[in-house]
């Protein structure tokens, strides 16, 4: 919970490096997240601030733990090709 306070606080988007890769990912179905709403705040207070590479991606159906849920071998394509995508720049 100490995070999600944390993420929220203008300084913390101010104080993530602009050239550092960030991929933002949950289950659309996450409460957690507020339902894909709280990743899409983080998502846009970063671009606020003029990030310069910010990605974002929520799976349909999954909930809180996607790397554990019925679709997970896609969750997994996605994060590594988001990985391959931000070694080959």
């Amino acid at each position: 919970m100490e995070l999600i306070v944390e993420i929220n606080k203008k300084e913390w988007d101010q104080a993530v490096p602009k050239t550092t890769p960030v991929y933002l990912i949950a289950g659309k179905d996450d409460p957690v997240g507020n339902y894909g709403k709280g990743i899409y705040e983080v998502f846009d207070n970063l671009n606020e601030v003029r990030h310069k590479n910010v990605s974002v991606d929520l799976f349909s159906g999954d909930r809180h733990e996607i790397l554990n849920e019925k679709d997970k071998d896609e969750v997994y394509k996605y994060v590594l090709k988001w990985i391959s995508g931000v070694l080959e720049n």
